[in-house]
């Protein structure tokens, strides 16, 4: 039987042009009308679906309002298996995970995004130290440079110079101070008498730590036997202890011990027969006379006894524990080991070192003692042993200090460094405190 294919292709081949086009238009338009009809039908069933679905629940209204009301029992929970362990907990959702997270470290990225006010007042407080530190500098150059000051004085007389050469008192009139061209001082007179104790007082930078230290350098004239010690920074640490750099302090007494023992040492060698040795010849650069050996031995123990040579670790020990050092003790103990006198002077602060320059100015007693603001390292104790030293000590002292109450305990005059002059306060330092205040109030 011949196939469909041969029967196609002969009919085909007997349908003429004009035939096969209208065969083919008519099965497009067929083609066309069935995909309409498809698609008309998928367009349909929705809507049908859903007239059903309205109109059987507007049925089953009135039926469950007649049919008597069931009270339905719950379905029972799905039973927990291993597998889904966290059914029924209240866990939040991974996007919320996320949200939280988010918003937690979009809260950090605001909390550290500058400096907290913490942060800026710290930053401000090291930038006024800084600045602090800057201007003493400056001020500290510029003191050390002995021509940054101008020091004018009148004319003395012959009598005035030999009256001065031979006196135990500084007395300097009628001069004048400048700082680079700019006058600190003008025609101002001053007169420190031997074993008086005098405190100087008056507002920051009129030149009371200029006058000491001009003093101290003798740009101020002072008579050359007079000795005069400023105490305005710390020692230098090094291997002594702070006793023995107390007992140093004295170089007098160093060289007096030194020399009798060199003297000691000579006078073995002669007395068993070395013949190396020569007795020697000393002479009296004061008086001229020629002393033996024996006889100059024996004016360095006098001279020892005068300094006070068998003592002197002691009342160094004395001054160094009323300034806060502690001290052997009758058991052999020497307290914490942290501030004992027989530390090294580099194992200390600078505070402590400043104490230990304040106690070898007290024990080696000058002529004049100037003191600049002994009390900055102290605390109140310390205050008051520094008080009972400087009552003890016998020569003159001048005293600038902020601490009023240790003006109060020592001094005995009070002068007053304001309007380029050193004036003498007629009362006591209360009642100079009590004018600054009533000064303040009116302003």
């Amino acid at each position: 039987a011949p196939s469909f294919a041969r029967i196609m292709a002969k009919k085909d081949k007997d349908e003429t042009p004009e035939q096969r086009a209208a065969r083919k238009a008519q099965g497009s338009d067929k083609d066309k009308k069935e995909k309409k009809e498809k698609k008309d039908k998928k367009e349909k069933d929705p809507k049908e679906k859903k007239d059903k679905s309205s109109g059987g629940s507007s049925k089953s209204k009135p039926a469950a309002a007649e049919a008597p009301q069931r009270k339905m029992r719950a379905p029972p929970p799905p039973a927990r298996t291993a597998d889904n362990y966290l059914d029924g907990l209240d866990l939040p959702s991974s996007d919320s995970d996320s949200d939280s997270e988010k918003v937690e470290r979009e809260e950090k990225v605001i909390e550290f995004s500058g400096p907290t006010d913490k942060q800026i007042k710290r930053a401000r407080q090291k930038e006024i130290e800084a600045a602090r530190k800057e201007a003493m500098a400056k001020a500290e150059a510029m003191m050390e440079d002995d021509d940054a000051f101008n020091v004018r004085i009148p004319n003395y007389s012959d009598e005035m110079m030999a009256a001065m050469a031979t006196s135990k008192d500084i007395k300097i009139e009628g001069f004048s101070v400048s700082a680079r061209g700019k006058p600190l001082l003008n025609n101002t007179s001053l007169t420190i008498a031997h074993g008086r104790r005098y405190g100087l007082v008056g507002p920051n930078g009129t030149g009371k730590t200029t006058v000491m230290k001009l003093l101290a350098r003798r740009k101020i004239p002072v008579p050359e036997h007079i000795d005069i010690l400023l105490v305005e920074q710390e020692v230098v640490g090094d291997d002594r202890s702070a006793l023995q750099s107390v007992v140093a302090a004295d170089v007098e007494l160093q060289d007096l011990r030194k020399k009798k023992v060199d003297l000691e040492e000579l006078m073995e060698k002669l007395a068993i027969g070395d013949g190396s040795v020569e007795e020697p010849v000393f002479k009296d650069e004061e008086t001229g006379i020629e002393n033996d050996l024996n006889a100059e031995l024996n004016k360095t123990y006098e001279r020892l006894n005068e300094k006070g040579d068998a003592t002197a670790e002691a009342r160094a020990s004395k001054i160094l524990h009323g300034l806060g050092f502690t001290v052997p003790k009758k058991d052999g103990s020497q307290g914490p080991d942290r501030f004992s006198m027989h530390n090294t002077t580099k194992s200390f602060s600078g505070g402590w070192r400043m104490r230990i320059s304040l106690a070898r100015a007290l024990f080696i007693e000058p002529t004049c003692l100037l003191l600049d603001e002994p009390t900055n390292h102290l605390d109140h104790d310390c205050i008051d042993s520094l008080a009972d030293a400087i009552n003890r000590y016998q020569g003159g002292l001048m005293l600038v200090s902020h601490d009023f109450r240790l003006i109060d305990k020592v001094a005995k005059e009070i002068w007053v460094c304001e309007d380029k002059r050193v004036a003498v306060w007629k009362d006591d330092i209360r009642a100079y405190k009590a004018a600054l205040r009533r000064r303040a109030r009116a302003t």
